[in-house]
């Protein structure tokens, strides 16, 4: 109990304190001893080489700054008040930082004060966060027994009922998410169909994201891809069914569906399809819209396209853009300042490309820019850091390549980076978190002297973290599934609908 006061003492103090908390424009110094003590998620975050743990501060994300003073509190003294004002707001928080004897004081608190007046709210806020048992709120309250009998029938039933008309009407207070890795296998995975998540910040791997509901009906979809939008809605577009493009004579046609994740619900719903069914292609966000270029409408053996289309997804409609000024496919993309930027690939005469071609969204226009990359490769994948596009992975008739090449957009000029840390083509990468992730991804693997098999492709498990501040690069773990080419994406993801992988392995 002393040892508490004292640690208290001290941070009214605002003395040795080590480590900054922000929850909005809040702002709180504490010790990062007495936050790992206290929350398994800080623990995890301040004992590997995380962003936050090397930038000694944290932003807590969908947290106010009255929760997180009371949270502070709570850790400091082992005090809190709880209301009905702020319960909801604390029980989110506390589940989200694994602070489980917080959690339990909310939730014996919102079934201890459940009434006649908030029982529809309360089961709407439980039911939904997947945090409290309905059943038992119903037991520990004979009060409302009857009310919330008749308000689970008439949502069942389907009918018409006032009970039913005001849960409907009720507000869904915030859900209870985490902002992770989503990832699915690939072509050459026994368990392809699963989604899985990866959490960066507490280094553990997730089960899953309901099936993509194509994969119900045929096996292994590939040269797919994964988007997230500014709205957060994870969106799978077009692809190419595996067994078609390596077993059918004259190759395989792409598919043009689309799906969207929603996170409410933990389902995958039917979009427009595309116009143009494609796989292969690049692809991109902007203000919450998908940009869709190139790629092939069958292959192996067909020419790349230079069609253009846009999906608006509030209006859920496809509308066809001016064309590129060639057809390619298996080129990076990625958005920066306004534009996309397709660097690379494979045009219509097989050839890998070094080109950098610039789509202006506004104009709607094209600008073949004067500058080449230093290699030409394709299938390789590009991300944009401190007002410089970097370009990684991807092959050319070479093999494979590791040289990672930083554009300087202003100048024009190009530089290096240090080598990822083996070649390899098709990897995933995206931006959270204050880093780069780089999951998974294809290599070539030769056969070795004397042995008969012929050389064959490798699909990667291996999950890498680049630091772009220092230039190096760190392998955190080995991901549930393989990777496959550009299924990967960084999202909100509701863990409701989540099941903790316990075979991850650390690196």
């Amino acid at each position: 109990m002393e040892l508490l006061k004292g640690l208290n003492q001290l941070f009214s103090e605002s003395l040795l304190c080590d480590f900054t908390i922000q929850a909005g424009e809040k702002c709180v110094d504490v010790h990062r001893c007495v936050l790992a003590a206290c929350s398994p998620y800080f623990k995890a975050m301040l004992t590997v080489d995380m962003f936050e743990n090397t930038k000694r501060t944290v932003l807590l994300q969908n947290v106010d700054s009255a929760v997180l003073q009371d949270l502070v509190k709570f850790m400091y003294t082992g005090y809190i008040s709880i209301n009905s004002s702020n319960v909801q707001s604390l029980l989110l928080a506390a589940d989200m930082l694994q602070i489980q004897r917080l959690v339990q004081h909310c939730e014996e608190y919102m079934s201890s004060s459940l009434s006649t007046e908030n029982c529809l709210d309360v089961l709407s806020f439980a039911d939904f966060q997947n945090l409290i048992s309905t059943d038992e709120l119903i037991a520990n309250n004979v009060f409302c027994h009857q009310l919330i009998s008749k308000f689970v029938q008439a949502l069942s039933s389907g009918g018409h009922d006032p009970c039913k008309e005001m849960f409907c009407s009720t507000p869904r207070l915030g859900m209870h998410s985490r902002n992770m890795i989503v990832f699915s296998g690939g072509a050459f995975s026994p368990n392809d169909r699963s989604f899985c998540c990866f959490d960066p910040v507490t280094l553990q791997s997730f089960y899953s994201i309901k099936h993509h509901p194509t994969f119900d009906f045929k096996f292994k979809l590939d040269f797919y891809r994964l988007l997230v939008t500014e709205n957060n809605d994870i969106y799978v577009l077009g692809g190419i069914f595996y067994d078609d493009y390596h077993f059918e004579s004259g190759g395989g046609l792409a598919k043009g569906n689309v799906l969207v994740y929603s996170e409410q619900n933990g389902k995958w719903e039917d979009c427009a399809s595309m116009d143009v069914p494609k796989c292969a292609f690049g692809a991109c966000c902007y203000k919450d819209k998908i940009y869709v270029f190139g790629g092939y409408t069958a292959y192996p053996g067909h020419p790349p396209l230079d069609h253009v289309s846009v999906y608006d997804a509030s209006l859920d409609v496809w509308e066809n853009l001016d064309s590129m000024p060639i057809g390619i496919a298996h080129q990076a993309t990625t958005v920066f300042r306004n534009s996309a930027f397709l660097l690379g690939g494979i045009d219509a005469g097989g050839q890998y490309l070094n080109t950098i071609i610039q789509y202006h969204f506004a104009q709607d226009k094209w600008t073949l820019l004067s500058s080449e990359m230093p290699v030409p490769r394709a299938e390789a994948s590009a991300f944009v850091n401190d007002n410089h596009i970097i370009v990684l992975g991807g092959s050319n008739n070479t093999g494979g390549i590791t040289s990672v090449n930083i554009f300087d957009v202003d100048r024009l000029r190009w530089s290096y980076a240090s080598d990822f840390p083996e070649e390899r083509k098709f990897t995933s990468v995206c931006q959270g978190n204050g880093c780069l992730f780089v999951c998974g991804g294809v290599r070539l693997s030769s056969a070795r002297p004397g042995l008969l098999r012929a050389s064959r492709s490798v699909e990667l498990r291996d999950l890498y973290k680049y630091d772009c501040t220092q230039d190096e690069w760190v392998k955190l773990t080995r991901i549930v599934e393989q990777g496959s080419s550009f299924t990967c994406a960084y999202a909100s993801v509701n863990c409701k609908f989540l099941t903790e992988y316990e075979g991850a392995t650390s690196a």
